[in-house]
């Protein structure tokens, strides 16, 4: 991501840095249209009337005012309005960061929508949340959930909640669902705000234990202590975590539990400590719990392989004719798939076949909402595919060898839902779709 970054960066500034070139008499005769001529001025001093410098780079990008303000209000506020014309001629914004900037430039005056990476997606989203520009936040959520996968979770998670991006919220925490452990446990927690972390441990979280929530409080707490230069002391500690702890439920710990994990860190003082002890087990001689602690005793739930259900669909009789295929050629499996109910889809499988999916989901206007493949590990979907009653999925497969590429209706009614489509015939038993469905996601 580092390096696409850089050369993206490189890129956009390579016209910037010939802007004190003087354009030849004519240049507009060699410019046919309107987007070839409002480029030329992006990479040119040419009528610039501003200057937009940022803090963290020794940068300079030189714009023209009515551009800015012809794609954002808050643009046109900021440098049109009666006061600011000639007020001033620079405008210094310490706050953003330029590669996600210049694409935005870009965007303004080239209609450029192709993004490099998944940071220069983050950068643009904030942006365009920020100067009200609707085109490339909904361009950058739509990137955004492309590729959404285990390793960039809390990441996204975060620029989610500080967007207030309601439909990629929702996308992580389906995903979340499935591997809540794996994430709270790694690193990506010390990415986090703490805003957004304490978001996160409201949610419904399926964990086997509550010292999975302390232990990512805790290594959120040094990673923060490291990046501030601070001195890694439990009372340190304590006062970066203070907002997080009332969110832990200690009192659904076992004793061992709380012994082995809670009382080494030094978080809690040793009186603390000794009171949440004695009510973990409670009894009527119990002290009263420390303000610290939470009064929840119900235990987070346990996501089960029994919520799982699998649907099988029906055998195809009369398979039609077969066609022989190159290696690892796209292939339909099932097309059209509908739900009565809204279902996660957590893989497809098919049995003496080894294929890769691709799940991509429409609305009933056909617009792509999601385009998820599968782990080549598992088989499993990088993240469940969600499907409502309004929308239709197509699972394609990457095959070689004779295929049945006929398509044949299927109705299938099973734990209240019922799934229809169209599927073709692969050697072996019929595909299987495992699912869940949940009123929370």
């Amino acid at each position: 991501m580092a390096s696409s970054m850089a050369t993206f960066f490189s890129d956009v500034m390579e016209g910037q840095g010939k802007k004190n070139k003087q354009m030849k008499r004519g240049w507009q005769n060699g410019l046919s249209s309107p987007t070839e001529r409002l480029s030329s001025l992006l990479s040119s001093s040419n009528f610039s009337d501003l200057t937009i410098k940022f803090l963290s780079k020794k940068l300079s990008i030189k714009v023209h005012r009515l551009v800015l303000a012809m794609t954002s209000e808050v643009f046109e506020e900021m440098l049109l309005s009666s006061s600011s014309v000639c007020e001033f001629q620079e405008l210094v914004l310490p706050d953003d960061p330029p590669e996600g900037f210049m694409w935005l430039l870009r965007y303004m005056y080239c209609g450029h929508t192709d993004l490099p990476c998944e940071m220069i997606a983050l950068q643009v989203s904030h942006l365009a949340n920020k100067y009200k520009i609707e085109a490339p936040y909904a361009i950058c959520s739509k990137f955004l959930l492309r590729n959404l996968n285990r390793g960039n979770l809390l990441e996204f998670y975060n620029a989610a909640v500080l967007l207030h991006n309601h439909d990629l919220l929702r996308i992580c925490l389906q995903m979340l669902r499935m591997c809540h452990c794996e994430v709270l446990s790694s690193q990506q927690v010390c990415r986090m705000s703490l805003e957004a972390l304490k978001h996160l441990l409201t949610q419904r979280l399926f964990l086997p234990s509550e010292v999975v929530i302390f232990r990512a409080a805790v290594t959120w707490g040094n990673a923060q202590l490291s990046t501030h230069g601070m001195v890694n002391t439990p009372a340190n500690l304590r006062q970066e975590v203070a907002e997080l702890l009332p969110l832990v439920r200690f009192l659904t710990m076992s004793c061992d539990e709380f012994v082995r994990h809670v009382l080494p860190s030094g978080v809690l003082t040793q009186e603390e400590c000794t009171n949440i002890l004695m009510n973990i087990e409670p009894s009527e001689n119990a002290p009263s719990l420390p303000s610290v602690c939470s009064t929840i005793r119900q235990k987070r739930e346990r996501f089960d392989s029994s919520d799982i259900k699998c649907t099988q669909l029906p055998t195809v009789l009369n398979p039609g004719k077969s066609c022989k295929v190159q290696m690892n050629e796209e292939q339909t499996l099932i097309s059209n798939l509908k739900t009565s109910k809204t279902i996660h889809i957590q893989k497809v499988w098919c049995e003496c076949q080894r294929f890769d999916f691709t799940a991509t989901v429409v609305d009933a206007a056909g617009e792509m909402l999601e385009f998820v493949q599968s782990s080549k590990k598992s088989k499993e979907f990088e993240r469940p595919v969600t499907l409502g009653p309004s929308m239709a999925c197509k699972i394609t497969v990457n095959a070689a060898g004779l295929w049945y590429s006929e398509l044949h209706p299927f109705k299938v009614q099973q734990d209240d839902v019922l799934l229809e489509g169209e599927h073709v015939h692969v050697y072996g038993k019929s595909p299987k779709i495992y699912y869940w469905f949940s009123d929370d996601y």
